[in-house]
Parts: structure tokens; C-alpha cells; sequence
């Protein structure tokens, strides 16, 4: 069921301009519009008790006792400060971003406490390996923008000891040297609150998360200090990854965690819907996977029973191709995928490009491979041209001219 959406503003070419954006991008699939230029029909509409779960609304028309405290409502401001009586949007920013600062707005207002279980939330896909530089976080990020691409609100959560994501996404760092802006103590305040105060869960993260706004997918910046990162127990990253799931903000969840199994990999692995294993084309690779799976197998039997026919067991490596390839050490072919070695990426270089991640050059091959496996894990979205081409068309919301009468836009 959509979320019911209440603008109220001025200016009708605002409104057009907001319409049209949300009747072809993923968010009109969450949010049903309704939106008002005047006074007094906005004021009927609050008062015929009509479904409301977020109104937006600019100053100007509020009064001094409005809105009730039980109303649900962000001010749309020209710049912060306006109305510090509520949440503030910035008014003017592009479509996408407004749209995400009014989700974020949703969030911290019905934040909620966690779920016991993960019903109704995210789905989640844990990327793994026994074998370190195997491509997990490349592996990752495909997985997340081929996702988004698909109409899909997606989170990517790096639980690495050593994060180094910010080289394909966000805000690249010239130094090793943390700096507050580049999200200090974000990461340790949001697991703070989600042990000590799991009520103001959602609002800790809708303030913690950035936006790539190149892949369009949200993410944490990476922890400056890795003792917070070695103190986090297993039962922290469960919460964690059912603090983003249980948010209503996202359709999937892509959770990049280190090479090994110990208790934290373990239990994050077992919470995941669907466990992409990484296993390069490789004996010491293949080797290491079969004595990683005997361990849990062996050390944690009821988890790996629980476990096991969720992983998707994906080899690297040669050209032969899936259909050449049985399968891994004995692994079940019916869940074995394949993805192919791209010898640029091991060098490191070559032009950039939005069907590469960050610095790395496009590659369809290993693209097509990413959506098989996520076709396989029955995790891909329905078509569309994806958030690629929304945000291009979504452009900057700009002045219109007030209008004589107050008009009412809905989306359907």
C-alpha cells in the first residue's frame, strides 16, 4: 500500500514539476501525491480526517496552533532555520534528493522499535569469501547499482574491519587521516543508539546515511577509528542490518563483510536472505572454501543447517562460463553462479565510467553476470530504465507563478 503523501505550496509549477517526477521514478511506486496551493482547501482536506502519513508543507501556511502535534509534518523551507518548529526539507534541491530527504523525514517520524523477526523488511544479501582480494566489494556495489537500476531502494552496508568503499563511492579521501566531515562517529552513534534506544533508531540513521548520488544508493561512511569497528559483537551487526531493513526506506540490503568466518560473519550470514560466496578459479581458493564451509558446518551445525540453502556459491575466474562448470568442490550445481575475471580491474586502471564502479572501467560482461545472479537469487526488480535516467530527468526544482485558485494534483 502507497504511503500517503500531502504537499502544500504555492507555486503550481512546483507541483507539476514534483508530479511528473514521481509518475515514472521508483518513489511513485511508495508515495500517493496529493497537493494543494491554497489556504482553505488544504484546510478542509486536514479536517475530513482523510489518511495522512506525511504532510510537507511550506510556513506560509501554517497558523500558530497548526499543525497538531499528532499530524505527521515536515516544513518545506526556502533555507533551515525557517520553521523551527518542525522537520525542515529544503525546498529547492533536485527531485531525487528532495524525495529522499522526504522519505528520511517519514522515517525519523515513525521511527520505530526493531522487529523481532525480519518479516516485511528488506531483503538482504550477505557477499562473502574465505579468500581475501576475491572482489567481494566490487562484487557488492555491481550488485547494488544493477539493483537500483531495477526501480529497487538500495542500502549498501560495509561491515570490512578495514572499509576501503570510499575509493569507488562517495567522497574520496587524499590522506588516511579522519576527518569529521567525512563521517566521524557516525557509524559508533548510530550502534549506540540502536542498543540503548532502538525507538530513535530510524531517525539516528536517516541522519547517519549518505546518498552515492551517482549509483543511487545509500551507504554509512566508513568508520575512521577501527576500534569501533573491532568492538561491534555479532549480535551489534544483527541489529544493525535489521535497524536499515525494518526502516520501510529500502528493498534490499547488500552487506560486504570481511574474508573468513568468525562469530560476527557468522551470525550476519545466517540473518541474510540470500549468501553470495565468493570462490576464485583458483585450488588454494577452491580449497579454502571447502575447509570454511566443514568449519561452520562442524562448529555451528544448527546455523549452517539454516544457512546452507541460502548460499549461492560464486566461482571467478575462467572464460569456460557457468554451463562448464559443475560445480565447486562438490558444491551443488543448482546453486552455483559464475562471474568472469576482468584483467583491467586487477591493474587497477582505465577510463571511468558509469557501467564500471568508481575508478574502474565498464564491463558488460561481468554487468550481465551481476543481474544473472541476482535473477537466480529471485532478487532482481521489475524493469524500468532504472535510477540511471530518473536522475537525469529529475533536474532542479525552480519558481513557478502562484496561481489564481488553489489546485489539487493526485498521482495514481
Amino acid at each position: 500500500m502507497k504511503r500517503q503523501l500531502i504537499v502544500a505550496v504555492r507555486e503550481p509549477e512546483y507541483i507539476r514539476r514534483l508530479s511528473d517526477y514521481l509518475r515514472d521514478s521508483p518513489f511513485g511506486r511508495q508515495w500517493q501525491l496529493t497537493a494543494f496551493t491554497g489556504d482553505d482547501t488544504l484546510r478542509t482536506f486536514l479536517q475530513g480526517g482523510y489518511p495522512i502519513d506525511l504532510l510537507v508543507v511550506q510556513p506560509s501556511f501554517l497558523r500558530e496552533e497548526e499543525p497538531s502535534p499528532n499530524l505527521p509534518a515536515a516544513a518545506l523551507v526556502k533555507r533551515k532555520g525557517e520553521c523551527q518548529r518542525l522537520r525542515e526539507i529544503e525546498q529547492y534541491q533536485p527531485l531525487p534528493q528532495l524525495m529522499q530527504a522526504i522519505s528520511s523525514a517519514y522515517a525519523a517520524i515513525w521511527g520505530a522499535d526493531l522487529p523481532a523477526g525480519t518479516a516485511g523488511g528488506a531483503a538482504v544479501i550477505g557477499i562473502c569469501s574465505a579468500s581475501g582480494g576475491a572482489g567481494k566489494t566490487v562484487l557488492a556495489l555491481h550488485a547494488a547499482r544493477q539493483a537500483a537500476a531495477t526501480g529497487k531502494r538500495v542500502f549498501y552496508l560495509n561491515l570490512e574491519l578495514w572499509n576501503a568503499s570510499g575509493e569507488w563511492i562517495g567522497r574520496r579521501r587524499s590522506s588516511a587521516a579522519p576527518r569529521p566531515e567525512d563521517g566521524e562517529d557516525a557509524f559508533s552513534r548510530l550502534l549506540y543508539t540502536i542498543k540503548s534506544s532502538p525507538a530513535s533508531a530510524a531517525a539516528r540513521l536517516a541522519e547517519a546515511r549518505e546518498r552515492d548520488t551517482r549509483l543511487l544508493i545509500d551507504y554509512l561512511p566508513p568508520c575512521p577509528y577501527p576500534e569501533e569497528r573491532l568492538s561491534m559483537t555479532a549480535d551489534d551487526a544483527v541489529k544493525l542490518i535489521d535497524c536499515v531493513s525494518a526502516s520501510k526506506e529500502y528493498d534490499l540490503v547488500v552487506a560486504d563483510l570481511d574474508s573468513g568466518l568468525d562469530e560476527l560473519n557468522r551470525a550476519v550470514l545466517e540473518r541474510c536472505d540470500r549468501i553470495w560466496w565468493l570462490v576464485p578459479d583458483q585450488a588454494a581458493a577452491r580449497r579454502k572454501f571447502a575447509l570454511a564451509s566443514q568449519y561452520w558446518k562442524r562448529r555451528w551445525p544448527d546455523s549452517f543447517g539454516r544457512s546452507e540453502r541460502k548460499i549461492v556459491c560464486v566461482g571467478i575466474g575462467t572464460s569456460d562460463g557457468p554451463d562448464k562448470r559443475p560445480g565447486i568442490d562438490g558444491w551443488r550445481a543448482g546453486s552455483c553462479g559464475w562471474l568472469p575475471e576482468i584483467p583491467l580491474w586487477r591493474a587497477g586502471s582505465g577510463p571511468d565510467g558509469f557501467g564500471g564502479i568508481g575508478s574502474l572501467p565498464p564491463a558488460p560482461a561481468y554487468q550481465a553476470a551481476v543481474v544473472r545472479l541476482l535473477e537466480m537469487s529471485g532478487l532482481r526488480g521489475e524493469g524500468g530504465s532504472g535510477y540511471a535516467a530518473e536522475a537525469d530527468r529529475g533536474g532542479t526544482a525552480r519558481d513557478g507563478q502562484i496561481a489564481d485558485r488553489p489546485e489539487r494534483y493526485g498521482i495514481g
